[in-house]
């Protein structure tokens, strides 16, 4: 799975908990720009909505592997919707690095 993620600013693990349903950290790498985080933190998102409809039972390599797909697809326009609401973009960095969704 970490392959993935090797031209990305970022990379996504898939906890599964014994309890609850699975959840995905987000993880920023130092190199990261702006809009890095921001695709990992939709990517986040999207992944964590297929694994809660799909389980945990799913192949969990061709979900990551979607949910990236629909990130990186999906990125332009969900950037274009930030800059029409009026969002900044810019990151605000600080002693973290992960994002827990």
């Amino acid at each position: 799975m970490i392959d993935a993620y090797a031209g990305e600013g970022y990379l996504l693990t898939v906890s599964l908990e014994a309890e609850g349903a699975p959840r995905v950290l987000v993880c920023i790498k130092s190199e990261a720009e702006d809009a890095d985080v921001i695709k990992a933190a939709l990517n986040g998102e999207i992944l964590a909505k297929r694994l809660e409809n799909e389980g945990s039972s799913s192949d969990a390599s061709a979900l990551v592997d979607e949910a990236q797909s629909e990130a990186t697809l999906s990125l332009d326009a969900f950037l274009s919707a930030v800059d029409d609401a009026g969002w900044s973009r810019d990151v605000v960095r600080g002693a973290w690095n992960m994002i827990q969704v």
